[in-house]
């Protein structure tokens, strides 16, 4: 557990230690059944339900019922949890779509540009992060920096068609990564 206890309390630091080992596998086990997938999301809710006891213990309240009141904390963390779930699928669910309908629509380069709202759903996603360094210098140049496609062409040393067909490849890329992604819901 990654709690800062260098100004905890002697008493507090104690007692923590003593909940910790009483309960910690309980929460563990808790957070596991409840969210299986992916298991770092248990992991930081028996975090976070630890560290507001912390907290807790070192403002001076007393928990009557720290079995009850661990339960509780750790069933409302992780109702958030299914919420930023809710949340993160329904962001990939509509980029997806957003994607599809601009990468495959059979429609010109201009109307297959990534609009700015699927591209600040996709900020908060993990399919950024899935990009190869230079499809991520591409899609930071065209669509967060607005560069114009000549610019683009130049930093990169390519022509302005290559630069196109890049950006076409970059699309399919990310539609197949938020598809890969909305597998894991």
């Amino acid at each position: 557990m990654l709690i800062d206890t260098s100004t905890a309390d002697t008493k507090v630091q104690e007692l923590f230690d003593e909940l910790w080992r009483e309960y910690h596998d309980l929460i563990e086990k808790l957070c596991a059944f409840k969210l299986s997938q992916p298991p770092e999301r248990a992991e930081d809710v028996v975090q976070r339900v630890f560290l507001a006891l912390f907290t807790k213990l070192q403002a001076g309240d007393v928990i009557e019922y720290p079995k009850t009141w661990l339960y509780a904390t750790a069933s409302t963390i992780i109702k958030m949890e299914y919420h930023e779930i809710s949340r993160e699928k329904e962001i990939l669910e509509r980029a997806y779509q957003d994607l599809k309908d601009r990468t495959y629509g059979g429609i010109s380069y201009m109307d297959t540009i990534i609009s700015d709202e699927t591209l600040e759903r996709l900020a908060d996603t993990a399919v950024i992060e899935r990009l190869s360094q230079s499809d991520g210098e591409l899609l930071l140049d065209v669509y967060w920096n607005r560069m114009e496609i000549e610019r683009v062409a130049k930093k990169h040393k390519v022509s302005a068609g290559a630069i196109y067909k890049r950006i076409e490849r970059l699309h399919k890329r990310v539609y197949a990564i938020v598809q890969e992604l909305l597998q894991d819901f």
